[in-house]
């Protein structure tokens, strides 16, 4: 057997992953598991309905399954199961029907003798909202005065189950999101599930050090402003893509309140998917450790180590802080937002670091920004060249400009003749109504990156905030959309391009 299959062969082995699978990933996955069987057999009759051919009992509510006012209750542990008698007699399904085979009556079989594991009606986010928002009422009740879940944050695996499709490898899932974090922050992961199928997850952020709010201070201009309330979770919730809205009227909505509260997180996002957590923190997976390969923090988790490291330096009092290298907008890609879905739209990631363009399923413009020197087209400019950035724009629409340099230091950039664009009208974007000029590289060496980054709407954009870490030295940057009572706004009318400018000494 090669290398590479005998690391295939332990990367897919529970006792690689776990050494022991815990109780909480055999019964979830028995539930998932028991779920799919009933699905794909018995529920098209099972719908809980009273049209001919159908059964009262709906097969996919668990409550409903294990109920014991059935004279023989469809499924009981230490007892009868009518659904494994009705299964193995033949009587389910009909005969004109294809019944499950031997492994799958299996693992019914192991599902009831486990108690027979709950499992949702549906793998929707209506039902994860809801698993964490009682586990949130709950976690919020046992809380200390002063600690309403402040530092509880979600995530869940349950977008990876589809009906009809293969069963994803959870313990897998879960195992590289645990080695993520762990490597990620030193710590020993902080991962407790809240629902019987162990796809929803609490994280208490205390346990991993990235609890404390005071790191960072208010920019103005290039004055250092007051220290801003802002966790390290929040860097996180910048870089999300899949965020939606919550319906502000929606009962769950109301019972996640004081999750969602600004001055809990900086977005209104209930829970992550934990498979992007995991790929946000680590590059590389169980896979490449089992060929003896390193797995590589992201530049994000790197900013994280560093604001982990801070707080401590900050708590001894240290005189000398120092901050990661600056990697702005590495390896960014584009992020195309999805359409809104069961009501709920999308909140686009108009504040990452590490992402480039951004802009809605459905633009509502066609927005477009270049270099240029000399009136030519450029990606590269020199030490001391004047180059400008021409914008245009198939609607009539406002902007704000900012300058990232290759530090990271950020700041909004005013130009010369004010922050409208007109439709269909090139525009040259310019400080002085002459050029930018880089006259140096900040982080030394002979090339560097920095980056423009342009915000175009059609209505008025809101303030801009721009937040330094209390490093002495090599900061973490950041900024972030803040809308306000005044200045609300639709983030999906916003199209967000960033420009790299490339700089050259020679």
């Amino acid at each position: 057997m090669s290398r590479v299959v005998a690391a295939l062969v332990l990367f897919l082995s529970p006792t690689f992953v776990f050494g022991a699978t815990p109780e909480h990933r055999v019964n979830g996955d028995l539930a998932i598991r028991a779920r799919d069987i009933l699905k794909r057999y018995c529920a098209e009759c099972h719908t809980g309905g009273l049209e001919p051919g159908t059964s009262k009992l709906k097969l996919m509510d668990h409550k409903q399954v294990v109920s014991k006012t059935t004279p023989i209750p469809f499924a009981t542990p230490d007892g009868r199961s009518l659904v494994l008698d009705l299964v193995k007699d033949g009587s389910m399904p009909p005969a004109n029907r294809p019944g499950p085979n031997a492994d799958e009556i299996e693992i019914l079989e192991k599902w009831v003798r486990a108690k027979a594991p709950a499992y949702p009606i549906s793998f929707d986010e209506n039902t994860t909202l809801t698993t964490i928002a009682n586990d949130f009422a709950s976690a919020s009740a046992d809380a200390k005065t002063g600690e309403p879940g402040e530092y509880l944050r979600y995530v869940s695996f349950a977008h990876l189950i589809k009906d009809k499709e293969p069963l994803p490898s959870l313990i897998v899932a879960e195992q590289q999101l645990r080695d993520a974090l762990a490597l990620a922050t030193g710590n020993p992961a902080s991962l407790e599930p809240i629902d019987a199928t162990a796809t929803t997850f609490r994280i208490d952020i205390r346990k991993l050090g990235w609890h404390t709010n005071d790191l960072f201070n208010k920019m103005e201009g290039r004055t250092i402003g007051g220290v801003v309330r802002f966790q390290l979770f929040d860097l996180i919730l910048l870089e999300y893509p899949h965020a939606r809205q919550l319906t502000a009227d929606d009962l769950t909505t109301t019972r996640l309140n004081k999750l969602l509260a600004r001055g809990s997180q900086i977005r209104p996002i209930p829970f992550i998917r934990a498979d992007w957590l995991t790929g946000a923190l680590v590059d590389g997976n169980l896979l490449s450790r089992a060929l003896g390969r390193s797995r590589e923090l992201t530049p994000l988790a790197v900013d994280l180590k560093a604001l982990v490291a801070l707080e401590r330096a900050l708590a001894q009092k240290a005189e000398e802080s120092v901050g990661p290298i600056a990697k702005p907008f590495a390896r960014a890609r584009s992020a195309r937002v999805p359409e809104a879905v069961e009501g709920g739209a999308p909140i686009p990631p108009l504040s990452a670091w590490y992402t480039g363009d951004v802009a809605p399923a459905r633009p509502p413009f066609v927005l477009k920004a270049e270099l240029v020197v000399d009136g030519k087209t450029v990606t590269r400019v020199k030490e001391g060249e004047s180059f400008q950035l021409r914008v245009s724009c198939d609607r009539a629409v406002r902007f704000t400009l900012l300058m990232i340099q290759a530090d990271g230091e950020v700041r909004v950039q005013p130009v010369q003749g004010g922050d409208f664009l007109k439709e269909n009208t090139e525009r040259l974007l310019s400080p002085n109504g002459k050029g930018f000029v880089i006259s140096s590289i900040t982080t030394g060496g002979d090339t560097a990156t920095e980056h423009f980054v342009l915000f175009a709407s059609e209505t008025e954009l809101p303030a801009l905030t721009i937040l330094r870490s209390r490093h002495t030295d090599k900061h973490v940057w950041r900024f972030f959309v803040n809308p306000t009572a005044k200045e609300a706004f639709d983030p999906n009318a916003v199209v967000r391009k960033v420009v790299p400018i490339e700089i050259t000494s020679k």
